[in-house]
């Protein structure tokens, strides 16, 4: 693995096994501390991802438009 050299690399990797462990075996407990942890992980992951995937360009939404009495 050419990028696992640091502390963050190597967290995501053992949380990702922790998940799918977790999906495979119903006997893993994961707590409170490790659930935040996959969700900062997970954030972090998706961050680039939703970066990537984003729209070029944002249109608005168009004026309400009233309805007049006649």
């Amino acid at each position: 693995m050419p990028h696992a050299f640091g502390e963050r690399p190597v967290l995501k990797l053992m949380y990702a096994a922790v998940i799918r462990a977790a999906d495979r075996w119903r006997g893993v407990t994961v707590g409170e501390f490790e659930q935040r942890q996959l969700r900062v992980v997970r954030d972090e992951l998706d961050r680039p991802h939703a970066t990537r995937v984003a729209p070029a360009v944002t249109t608005s939404k168009p004026a309400a438009v009233r309805k007049l009495r006649s």
